[in-house]
């Protein structure tokens, strides 16, 4: 396949540039891929046009895009207004409205959309959406039922 990757550029200082790399190196061995890079990317036949994370795409590409347009969600803080008290209370307020409006327009628009948990994927209304999880299996914090040592052996 072919794929555009519409992603963030250069280092980063979480997780998401260490998700991003892996992604990317490990489409590499199985695919033809590129990372966007000028709008002549986007007249270009590709398979698909893959974003990694919503936060990172521009929404005025949107409209340019002629590929298939998959899209990952990684959060949910902006599809509702957590009111927990800090000093930047007002601006996280403002955002949120930003946000949720922008990332509406943008999921409306995707063929697809990857959600990276059950709580998120279960928030977001599109026809097409998908759970692949990332992180820690949860089998990792089932622990073995501890038995209590009976009397006779103290």
């Amino acid at each position: 396949m072919k794929i555009l990757y519409l992603t963030k550029k250069g280092p980063t200082l979480t997780g998401s540039g260490t998700y991003r790399d892996t992604v990317l190196n490990e489409m590499a061995k199985r695919h033809k891929i590129k990372v966007f890079e000028t709008d002549a990317d986007l007249n270009e036949d590709w398979d698909i046009v893959h974003v990694l994370d919503i936060k990172h795409l521009n929404p005025e590409i949107i409209n340019r895009i002629r590929s298939p347009l998959l899209i990952e969600i990684h959060d949910y803080q902006w599809m509702h207004f957590q009111p927990f008290v800090a000093v930047d209370l007002p601006v996280r307020f403002l955002l949120q409205k930003y946000r949720k409006h922008k990332y509406s327009r943008i999921i409306n628009r995707a063929d697809g959309i990857i959600a990276h948990s059950n709580y998120v994927l279960e928030r977001i209304s599109h026809p097409n959406k998908y759970l692949v999880t990332i992180g820690i299996a949860p089998s990792v914090f089932e622990t073995p039922s501890i038995t209590k040592p009976s009397s006779n052996n103290i």
